[in-house]
């Protein structure tokens, strides 16, 4: 236990140990997207956890360079929380963090489509969501952790009671925060991305919008761009434009990996890409 002899130690066990809870969490969902969970469960035991990752990061590997750096710091987070609290420490609890029909995730963006009033037929597809889909998906659930986390440490600061708890809970704040302004820096890199559903058989299409996360980012982002989120059996756009990494003038504000439009029969599509303003389903 960190706190000394004689001070408020229940109050900062009661914190340190919300913030266990949700370090498990993150922990989990980092570990479960980089396909790195077998050694930590053995080490931490606790409760029973589902997921379907790992994440396929293919064409994407600074993302995942980045998910494998974030999912050590959470590690780090719990194995220092734990150690600080010994006893007292929690165990972890049974976490679902699975995406689709019946897992959390997709519980959770159906919830919130219903809550934005959206139809039936769509709230079928927003339950479909999994952050495990995509690197794109991926930076969708890993916004929503990282913010919980930055506001979670910010809220309890001012209630522990140790002046060496308080300094350990503001690393970790820190750090917290460091993720989420990196999470928040790839979504916004993302702003062009679009999700183009297909149906199971390959055929046909039909484009769902919900705002994107990237319309909090910097001020400058226009309000107006929008990304699409998508069942796993989704295909993440380009595939309209000609299949070149090269990047033109035009396409300067694109991400590194966005096809250029160079064809004159091209940029008119690439020019449809760029999504009107949807109500959000997932935040």
């Amino acid at each position: 236990m960190i706190a000394q002899p004689g001070e408020d130690t229940d109050v900062d066990a009661e914190i340190l140990n919300f913030a266990l809870n949700l370090e498990y969490l993150e922990a989990e969902f980092y570990l479960a997207a980089v396909g790195r969970t077998a050694s930590y469960e053995a080490e931490v035991g606790g409760g029973t956890v589902m997921t379907n990752g790992p994440v396929d990061f293919t064409g994407t590997p600074d993302l995942e360079a980045l998910a494998n750096e974030i999912a050590d710091h959470e590690e780090a987070h719990v194995v220092f929380l734990r150690s600080a609290l010994g006893s007292a420490a929690v165990d972890r609890p049974n976490l679902d963090l699975r995406g689709g029909v019946g897992g959390a995730f997709g519980t959770a963006a159906r919830a919130a489509g219903s809550t934005a009033g959206l139809d039936a037929a769509t709230l079928d597809v927003l339950e479909t969501f999994s952050p495990y889909t995509n690197g794109l998906f991926f930076l969708h659930g890993a916004f929503i952790f990282e913010d919980v986390g930055v506001t979670a440490y910010k809220g309890a600061a001012p209630l522990l009671a140790n002046k060496d708890t308080l300094e350990a809970a503001a690393g970790i704040l820190a750090v917290e925060a460091y993720h989420s302004g990196e999470v928040r820096t790839q979504l916004y890199q993302e702003r062009d991305t679009v999700a183009i559903p297909r149906t199971r058989g390959g055929a046909g299409n039909v484009e769902l919008t919900v705002q994107s996360i990237v319309a909090r980012s910097p001020r400058s982002a226009p309000r107006s761009e929008a990304a699409k989120i998508s069942p796993s059996w989704w295909t993440v756009a380009p595939t309209s434009c000609p299949p070149t990494r090269t990047r033109s003038p035009s396409a300067a504000r694109r991400p590194k990996c966005w096809t250029s439009c160079t064809a004159a029969a091209s940029a008119a599509a690439c020019s449809s890409r760029t999504a009107s303003t949807a109500t959000s389903a997932l935040l």
